[in-house]
């Protein structure tokens, strides 16, 4: 009886850890799709910032770059970390 309950609770916990673990993998797909979208759009916003440097609007360009890098910044805090590398 004592053997059967302990495997009663083993079978909880493994069912417990299993859709923990479960979670966990949806959650990093999740994280890495999203970062995948931002860096569609840092690449998107490059692109704009190429056509603008051939017109040579200064303004717009700075305004272009600090918008990509505020796009790098948050792939890397969303994908571990400062250093990540793109």
């Amino acid at each position: 009886k004592c053997l059967e309950k302990t495997r009663q609770k083993e079978q909880k916990y493994q069912e417990k850890y299993d859709k923990c673990k479960n979670k966990a993998v949806e959650k990093k797909a999740y994280y890495l799709n999203k970062a995948e979208k931002y860096k569609d759009k840092a690449e998107e916003k490059y692109k704009k910032c190429s056509a603008l440097i051939v017109k040579r609007q200064i303004k717009n360009i700075q305004k272009c770059k600090r918008d990509i890098d505020r796009c790098v910044v948050k792939i890397r805090k969303k994908c571990g970390g400062e250093n990540t590398p793109l």
